[in-house]
């Protein structure tokens, strides 16, 4: 069992296997655990008191999991993970009810749900393959997660973020940098040197018992690794382990331990509580500390391409449970200070400090068609097949020379951006649109010219703006028009008139005559040649 530790810091909570640790001193504060069940892992709400703590609430569904729960602000409820499916689960083939299982089929998959502050009205609001996990609300009240998504050879859980209402939903970091999976993201001190910071412990898909390197991420101004938000920040930067001596975020063995679930402190110090095992094996069938082997020993546990038979013929054996203890991890001079020691046989993890802390924003709900909402359906918004990632990753790249046409040997026109901030060297040139662009804009505005600004979108065809900018002289240049297929759902062909977006979403009008190198289907044209096998509309 997990012991009550006598904590400076405040409350901290604990769970292996369902098994809870509530401790501390403070009262009157509301505070969410998992409590294990037979079946299943219900959320459980329970309110810290004087006296022994009492339950409040608790959601019951023997067929589910609910884990890694968090309040929303203004009193809007709860987002947790859990595998009951609420949404995607119903009405599958032929009308019956199925359960996700993650990609490898063996177990359901967790997504993000909401709750209101009484436990009913259960929302799905996220849907993957595999599990979203570990929700917290961020400071502007964005709801911030883990997403095992694999993509190509890039299998491993990246850092997201979704409005409480799953909305918006985007990769805030990690789809490129290294390391492979970024679990248990929590937001840095807002008012500290580390404003705009993640923290996050960085560890192989599975292996190591989620345990990795503590690393800091600058969300605020990096995408990746080496990837600046623009041309204004550093071209190096993004991550950093936080620890003096690096700790091992692949599989093997890390010489000087693993650390995971971390929970930094917003109260000036920087500091962060971890669980941290230290580096652990056994010799000869004794478990030692991973200080007492020679650099020959370390080598071998060290290599990940050893025959299994000479693993098993080693006298050292790298098969120590992790023994995770709760630690004060100070950044500043790089100290562990013990704050709560398992017995044997036991861990603790997941600590949290229970701090008065300002209220994250409380986000209002996105504004939806409420006819393709009710029909459970959406729209798809394609930007630009050129660069869908805006980094040049998915452009050129992507296109092989069977795509090309005959007697073309550049895939892609460049040019250089015209946004200053613009933190890629060329961009993607569209000048054979730019005629069609500006017509289209035109007679959209009614005989307005507008600036379009690249940082915008341009929406609300058939009703009141066509861009949300200013109406000013002269229509932008090329390259301050990106993403021209913006247009492709609302037009299907030069001779036809627009299809909807949406309710009360057409075009005022047909589109025809200069018009047709915009919206041409015949092929995926642009400054420079068609590619072959392509039917879309630009």
């Amino acid at each position: 069992m997990c012991r009550s530790p006598k904590s400076p810091v405040g409350t901290l909570i604990c769970y292996t296997g369902g098994i809870i640790l509530v401790g501390g001193r403070v009262r009157r504060r509301e505070f969410i655990v998992l409590a294990g069940g037979a079946t299943a892992w219900p959320l459980v709400a329970r309110a810290q008191q004087s006296k022994p703590v009492r339950r409040v609430g608790v959601l019951m569904n023997t067929t589910a999991d609910d884990v890694d729960p968090a309040y929303l602000p203004a009193g809007r409820g709860f987002v947790f993970s859990s595998n009951r499916q609420t949404k995607s689960s119903v009405n599958q083939f032929n009308g019956h009810t199925y359960f996700a299982l993650d990609e490898y089929e063996r177990e359901r998959v967790f997504n993000l749900h909401t709750m209101d502050a009484q436990g009913a009205s259960i929302t799905q609001i996220s849907v993957n393959q595999s599990h979203d996990r570990n929700p917290v609300v961020r400071p502007n009240g964005d709801i911030m997660f883990s997403r095992w998504d694999h993509v190509g050879d890039r299998n491993h859980f990246k850092v997201f973020r979704v409005k409480p209402d799953g909305t918006d939903m985007f990769v805030l970091y990690g789809s490129h940098s290294p390391g492979n999976s970024f679990l248990h993201p929590r937001d840095m001190d807002p008012n500290g040197p580390y404003k705009g910071f993640v923290s996050s412990d960085l560890m192989p898909l599975s292996g190591t018992h989620e345990g990795g390197a503590l690393v800091f991420i600058d969300a605020a101004n990096y995408s990746e690794q080496n990837t600046p938000a623009n041309s204004t920040i550093s071209a190096t930067g993004g991550q950093t382990q936080a620890t003096q001596q690096l700790l091992k975020f692949d599989r093997g063995l890390s010489q000087f331990g693993r650390i995971t679930t971390p929970y930094p402190l917003w109260d000036g110090t920087n500091r962060v509580l971890i669980a941290y095992a230290p580096c652990e094996v056994t010799k000869n069938g004794v478990v030692v500390s991973c200080a007492t082997l020679s650099a020959a020993e370390i080598a071998r546990l060290g290599d990940m391409d050893r025959l299994n038979t000479d693993i098993a013929a080693d006298p050292v054996q790298d098969n120590v449970n992790p023994s995770y203890a709760i630690y004060m991890f100070n950044p500043a001079n790089q100290t562990f200070l013990i704050v709560a020691s398992a017995p044997a046989g036991f861990m603790y993890t997941d600590p949290v400090a229970i701090q008065s802390r300002t209220e994250p924003n409380a986000t209002d709900p996105t504004s939806v068609d409420a006819t393709l909402a009710a029909q459970n359906k959406g729209l798809l918004e394609v930007r630009s097949v050129y660069d869908t990632d805006g980094l040049g990753r998915m452009g050129d790249p992507m296109i092989a020379a069977a795509d090309l046409g005959a007697g073309c040997t550049t895939a892609i026109a460049k040019t250089t951006p015209a946004d200053s901030m613009d933190t890629r060297a060329q961009v993607a040139a569209f000048a054979s649109q730019l005629q069609g662009a500006q017509e289209v804009f035109t007679r959209l505005g009614d005989g307005v010219r507008l600036q379009a600004d690249p940082a915008q979108r341009v929406e609300g065809f058939g009703r009141k703006q066509v861009g949300p900018g200013i109406a000013r002289d002269g229509v932008a240049a090329a390259t301050q028009l990106p993403r021209l297929s913006r247009f492709a759902p609302a037009v299907a062909d030069d001779r036809e008139t627009a299809q909807r977006f949406g309710q009360d979403r057409s075009l005022p009008r047909r589109i025809g005559g200069g018009d047709r190198g915009l919206v041409r289907r015949d092929g995926a044209r642009h400054a420079h040649c068609p590619l072959q096998g392509t039917r879309f509309d630009q």
